[in-house]
């Protein structure tokens, strides 16, 4: 993951092909090795969204 998000933010076009992962759990698993928020949260917050309920959309870090 590390790799394609670098050759990405330097403007390379990419193509990921993945077996075992869907293209928003590499998205997630990306946005965890560089923001730092885990995956467990992304989805907590997701189902949050999904939910219409504006309680937990903006974190209190």
């Amino acid at each position: 993951m590390q790799l394609i998000y670098h050759a990405v933010r330097e403007g390379h076009p990419v193509l990921f092909l993945s077996y075992d992962q869907s293209s928003a759990q590499c998205v997630r698993q990306m946005i965890a090795q560089v923001h730092g928020i885990d995956v467990r949260q992304q989805r907590r917050r997701n189902k949050t969204i999904a939910s219409g309920s504006p309680r937990g959309w903006i974190s209190s870090r």
